[in-house]
């Protein structure tokens, strides 16, 4: 009975709900896989106990474009399951975000692949503190509310950067074609727990921060000493562009923190 009295408020408040990228927009009441999904989720939450609200909460919005993004479930500090409305038609996305009033989901509205229609991007916060911040990004079609693949910031970067640490104070960081070398120099007091002192192995995943800027998507992420939790070497800033189908990288490039020097190679095709 509370599982028909959730899924019956779902869609009173929500109207529809969008099953797979190939299937049609059909009612929620006639859509047998929509009801399998929210039960689903429904299922997993309440083998832990979890108390549903069944009224969806609203957590970003576009109103002029009639986007809304409400979210089914607050748990342990995260928003788990939601829906995202846009025009009446609407989706069930298994997503999550921190309930920290001030990082909820940033929501842009714009062509990012250059077809002369408009996308939505929904950019979720994972985490946050001092000296972390990592996000997920989510971009979608909003006529058929599918998914565009968007590669992974950190394969992008175990997939194009090389590292060679030189000395404690000094190390190679190779970008395709590109040898940014950076030396340590001088921390000032005030930047001591947050740069480096020396260098060691590097780790990448305390701050990963999607973006929009100018039209495009770009990430900025964190070169951490694993040594020194949270100081960072500096930052890696990607941006994407869309090709056969995917947001991948068309531009990498490393920016160093105030404390050290960075000096550009590149190389010839015979290196």
């Amino acid at each position: 009975m509370k599982k028909k009295i959730f899924i019956f408020m779902l869609v009173f408040i929500l109207s529809t709900l969008l099953a797979d990228c190939n299937e049609r927009v059909v009612p929620t009441n006639s859509n047998n896989i929509s009801y399998t999904k929210l039960a689903n989720f429904y299922d997993k939450n309440q083998e832990t106990n979890t108390d549903f609200d069944p009224t969806p909460k609203m957590i970003a919005s576009i109103p002029e474009e009639k986007i809304y993004l409400y979210a089914l479930q607050e748990q342990d500090g995260w928003y788990k399951g939601m829906v995202l409305s846009i025009n009446g038609v609407n989706k069930f996305f298994d997503w999550r975000n921190i309930t920290f009033k001030s990082f909820m989901p940033k929501l842009h509205y714009l062509d990012l692949n250059n077809d002369n229609k408009k996308e939505l991007v929904v950019i979720l916060i994972h985490n946050k503190g001092t000296g972390i911040y990592v996000t997920e990004v989510h971009i979608l079609n909003t006529k058929n509310l599918c998914e565009y693949k968007v590669k992974d910031a950190l394969d992008i970067i175990k997939e194009n950067v090389e590292t060679k640490i030189v000395s404690k104070k000094e190390v190679d960081i190779k970008i395709n074609d590109i040898i940014y070398n950076v030396k340590i120099g001088h921390i000032p007091q005030e930047h001591s727990a947050i740069t480096p002192s020396e260098v060691s192995e590097f780790y990448y995943e305390d701050l990963i921060n999607y973006s929009v800027r100018d039209n495009t998507l770009n990430v900025v992420v964190g070169v951490e000493v694993k040594e020194q939790p949270l100081a960072y070497l500096g930052f890696f800033i990607i941006d994407y562009y869309f090709k056969d189908g995917e947001f991948k990288a068309n531009r990498i490039t490393f920016k160093g923190n105030p404390t050290v020097t960075v000096t550009t190679k590149k190389l010839n095709k015979r290196n």
